[in-house]
């Protein structure tokens, strides 16, 4: 492998970082923020159950949709949920570490 040590370097100057502060808010217009205890319905199998668990994470990205024929750009916006009490019992087969949840109406703040 060969370098070639005359080639130029050029210096790139960082993009400048934009922090924005988005609230969200459930459905009863409580705020959902990092740290929230949330209820979240859950299927498994032919059931629907009520989970509960602790916000960790909310990403908001430029996301597209269809608007007719137009395929138009909206911001979508995920929580990251970790799991920790469900209401059938906390042995079932499968428990993800960590669930996403793209529909922010699911989700209901209790604390």
């Amino acid at each position: 492998m060969f370098f070639n040590t005359d080639a130029p370097t050029h210096k790139v100057a960082p993009e400048p970082t934009v922090e924005i502060q988005l609230v969200f808010k459930d459905w009863r217009g409580k705020d959902i923020t990092i740290g929230s205890k949330v209820l979240y319905p859950s299927e498994y199998g032919n059931g629907l159950r009520m989970v509960e668990g602790e916000v960790t994470k909310i990403v908001t990205r430029q996301g597209y949709s269809w608007d007719g024929d137009n395929l138009v750009s909206k911001p979508v916006t995920k929580v990251t949920v970790k799991p920790e009490r469900r209401s059938q019992g906390n042995n079932w087969r499968y428990q993800a570490a960590t669930v996403t949840i793209s529909v922010l109406s699911n989700l209901t703040v209790v604390e």
